[in-house]
């Protein structure tokens, strides 16, 4: 799922993110192979894989995000933003989860025109 501008990258990663589990190939495609991903505070990891095995363990969560663009910023082929977000699910007891934060993204456009996220740092302003 090819994504031709920034907005577009953002709103395929809260729809494929929002689809749970099932979700977790098309949200792994929208990062660059050696991107860099954070999955909790003070926990970075990089590259498709870790990326993966990191989204598989947050979606069992079956969570929903709500995101509101903060800053962007942007030149021709990069652009950082700040966005704030609450991802709501239930945890393995059954009971309602929250958490959210003010993140910091690097989106980048590559050589066949399309974007991909090359740092994704859900907790970069905490």
């Amino acid at each position: 799922m090819p994504s031709h501008s920034p907005e577009e990258l953002y709103q395929q990663f809260r729809e494929a993110f929002d689809r749970g589990p099932s979700g977790l190939e098309d949200l792994v495609s929208l990062y660059e192979p050696g991107a860099q991903f954070v999955p909790g505070p003070g926990r970075a990891v990089s590259g498709t894989e870790a990326i993966r095995s990191a989204y598989a363990e947050i979606l069992t969560v079956k969570p929903k995000i709500t995101v509101v663009a903060k800053k962007i910023l942007a030149t021709d082929d990069v652009v950082l933003s700040c966005h704030k977000w609450v991802m709501r699910g239930t945890g393995s007891d059954g009971q309602p989860t929250e958490v959210g934060g003010l993140s910091s993204e690097v989106a980048r456009r590559q050589p066949d025109g399309t974007w991909l996220f090359a740092i994704d740092n859900p907790y970069g302003a905490d």
